[in-house]
This record gives C-alpha cells, sequence and structure tokens, in this order.
C-alpha cells in the first residue's frame, strides 16, 4: 500500500471513531446548582437588585426580572424569628417582595444547557400558581422549547411553607434561558381580594449541561499524532 493510501485509510477511521465519539459526548453532561447561600442579604422587599450573576465555574446565569417593576432582592429568612425555610433551601433565596405585581423572573445562561429544574415555595395562605418556561433565545426570547406548571395548595391562615419543584427539558435545539413565576392571580377570602401574581421564592436552581467526553480529547490527540508521523 502506497503513503497515501495508508494516510487515507488512517483519517477515514479516524473520522469514523471520531463521529461515535462525538455521539456519545453528546450524552455525557454535568450538573451545576445554583443557590443564594453565598449572596449578600439584600432584605425582604428593598428592590435592590435589578440584575443579578451568579457562577458556577463552568456555567453563568443571569437573572433579570424584565418590565415594570424590575426590582427584586435576595432574603435572608432568618431574619424573622418564625417560619423558616426548609433545610435543602438553607435561609436564603430569591425574594420579588419590592413588588409582587405580574413581572416574570428571567435567566440566561452564557451556553445551552440541556434541562433546568428549580424550587418555588411559600409560606401558607393562597393557592399560587407556579410557572417554568424555557426558551432557545437569551432573555426569554426565541421558540419556547418546554414549559412546567404546578399548584400549591391553599392553606388560609397557615404560616406553614409548601414547595414544588418544576423542571423542564430540552432535546435539540438546547436551552439558552428560562422564565418563571409564581403567585396567585386573583384570590378570594374572608378578608378580601388578593392579587399577587409573583409571590413565591425560589432556590436551589439546578441545570444539566452536556459537556465533551474524555474519549472525544483523547481520539483527537490520536488523530493530530497520526497527521504528524505521516508528514515525516
Amino acid at each position: 500500500m502506497t503513503v497515501s493510501r495508508r494516510i487515507a485509510s488512517m483519517m477515514l477511521v479516524m473520522t469514523a471513531t471520531l463521529c461515535a465519539v462525538a455521539a456519545m459526548a453528546g450524552r455525557a453532561h454535568a450538573t451545576v446548582v445554583f443557590d443564594f447561600e453565598d449572596q449578600p442579604n439584600t432584605g425582604f422587599d428593598n428592590g435592590t437588585l435589578t440584575s443579578l450573576t451568579l457562577d458556577g465555574d463552568v456555567l453563568q446565569l443571569t437573572i433579570t426580572r424584565p418590565g415594570d417593576p424590575n426590582q427584586f432582592d435576595v432574603y435572608d429568612v432568618t431574619e424573622i424569628e418564625n417560619p423558616t425555610f426548609p433545610a435543602s433551601w438553607g435561609v436564603r433565596s430569591l425574594s420579588p417582595w419590592f413588588s409582587n405585581e405580574g413581572t416574570a423572573f428571567v435567566g440566561t445562561f452564557d451556553r445551552p444547557v440541556m434541562s433546568v429544574a428549580l424550587d418555588m415555595g411559600d409560606f401558607g395562605g393562597d393557592p399560587d400558581d407556579l410557572l417554568l418556561q424555557a426558551f432557545d433565545g437569551v432573555d426569554a426570547t426565541g421558540t419556547l422549547l418546554a414549559e412546567a406548571s404546578f399548584q400549591l395548595p391553599e392553606a388560609f391562615g397557615s404560616a406553614d411553607f409548601t414547595e414544588a419543584r418544576l423542571s423542564v427539558d430540552a432535546g435539540a435545539p438546547l436551552i439558552q434561558s428560562i422564565r418563571f413565576i409564581g403567585g396567585t392571580e386573583s384570590w378570594e377570602t374572608p378578608l378580601g381580594t388578593f392579587e399577587v401574581p409573583n409571590s413565591v421564592y425560589y432556590d436551589n436552581i439546578a441545570v444539566v449541561i452536556p459537556e465533551p467526553s474524555t474519549a472525544l480529547l483523547l481520539s483527537l490527540g490520536l488523530l493530530a499524532l497520526g497527521a504528524r508521523r505521516s508528514s515525516h
């Protein structure tokens, strides 16, 4: 076999190997969890923030609240004596209580992700409607890829904390941003009508991201080595 044919044969094998490994790499993934424990406490309803970027080493998440009002806070529940968050929530969470009107939160990732899960919860009372949506564009734009919803039950007069975990999963294209909101559009009680469409707390944003496999990197190294040898 001539040198040129050996090189062509080697390249064909390497190409097939890379295709197979790339397919496996598409299934490899890592999980990044964003919480708010290391963020400064800005209070229950001060409206200190209009944007918050969370750094998960291999992934960044920027949270905003487009519209009017656009302010929010990171709330430390230890500011009050009772009640408290569940242990899995720690002591700090995302709070919309500067204004509980109907402007949702939007989270944009600095790279596409495969799936997102999010805890939402509230202290008793109203039957909160929860919604999580995933988009293929930044800032909750582009195509709506998936959505999940749930209703926390009414418990008028109760101070107990109720919660639910919502998740969205996308195939192709991947998720670039999410939109989330939880609260009560209208709730009739003996004390009157309450309209608080964004009035729950948010925490523990778990994100699954695709990552290259070690095998793919090894194959690239072998391909480079073979190419180098063939040139001599």
